[in-house]
């Protein structure tokens, strides 16, 4: 019984010293993110890789979709944690051109006429996954910016002439 006390004590002082020995953390962890994915995104869970505003995704980022590869993709513009535009890339292998999104976030596409709002979507589609890959070079994060450096080239290939 003893020793067995004496145990116990000798691994709370390593654990007290463990922790002492730990870096204190900065800050708090970021509170999560709140976003609506596009409802034509074909899989799940989604995850946003952007920035954020008042707890809600806002600006260029790429919504992430699904468990493993390969991923479908939402690459574009979040106003409010709400899709504003960009464009789909789903996991069937499918491109979705949105210029903007209707109040059930389903895809509303461009109607042809105007030729200018479909290169503008994939721009921004473009500048949200370099956006991406940059902040994750900056986060020290290699593997993951090689990769969203690749999807912007991927996008780059996909637009139609």
């Amino acid at each position: 019984m003893v020793s067995m006390l004496g145990r116990m004590l000798r691994m709370f002082g390593l654990l007290v010293a463990a922790s002492a020995s730990m870096p204190a953390m900065s800050s708090p962890p970021a509170a999560p993110c709140r976003f609506e994915a596009p409802a034509d995104l074909d899989a799940a869970p989604a995850r946003w890789l952007g920035g954020c505003r008042h707890g809600a995704a806002d600006g260029l980022g790429i919504v992430r979709a699904g468990t493993a590869e390969p991923y479908a993709f939402f690459a574009g513009r979040m106003q409010e944690g709400r899709p504003a535009e960009g464009l789909l890339m789903l996991h069937e292998g499918g491109l979705m051109v949105a210029v903007r999104f209707d109040a059930a976030l389903r895809v509303v596409s461009s109607d042809g006429l105007r030729p200018n709002e479909d290169d503008r979507v994939f721009a921004q589609a473009r500048a949200a996954a370099l956006e991406t890959a940059a902040r994750l070079r900056q986060e020290g994060n290699q593997a993951s910016a090689a990769y969203y450096a690749a999807l912007a080239q991927r996008i780059t290939e996909s637009r139609p002439e």
